[in-house]
């Protein structure tokens, strides 16, 4: 976590794992108790703000479903506003975290996707949060095109 008089920035992993979700937890937890007004999540690479929960052949043991939901659940119930500086690409529960700030700021190079599917899944765990930002039939839309689309287009 980097702390400034405005904002206490936490750094979100490429891939969230076990580890990596318990580490932002702990990042999220320091920064809300630290004297900045703001918590701001930026990304974890210049042209990736998050790729989701760890899934597939190249996981390390299983997703961690529960320490994700209780981290979105935390963001939910933040006592400061988190803001989501997303450059790069936000899938899943990338999309996800970006969704659970308060506000949203995306460069031109920023894209959001639920691809999900493609692994035979639903985006279940972030639901709640992707329809307090769009309507419901909209991410019906985005999940089952399994497709990324430009902050442009996420914020239409």
């Amino acid at each position: 976590m980097e702390l400034t008089t405005a904002t206490a920035t936490a750094r979100l992993p490429i891939d969230l794992d076990a580890v990596s979700v318990e580490a932002l937890a702990r990042d999220l937890r320091d920064a809300l108790a630290s004297p900045a007004p703001v918590v701001t999540l930026t990304g974890a690479t210049a042209d990736t703000f998050c790729l989701g929960l760890a899934v597939g052949a190249g996981a390390q043991g299983a997703a961690p479903t529960h320490g994700f939901s209780e981290l979105l659940t935390a963001m939910h119930h933040a006592s400061k506003p988190l803001m989501a500086a997303v450059d790069g690409r936000a899938i899943g529960g990338g999309m996800g975290l970006a969704c659970a700030c308060d506000w949203v700021v995306a460069t031109d190079r920023a894209s959001f996707g639920l691809p999900e599917l493609l692994w035979g899944l639903v985006p279940a765990i972030i639901w709640p949060v992707i329809t307090s930002r769009m309507p419901p039939h909209v991410a019906r839309q985005w999940t089952v095109s399994a497709h990324s689309r430009s902050a442009a287009e996420g914020h239409a």
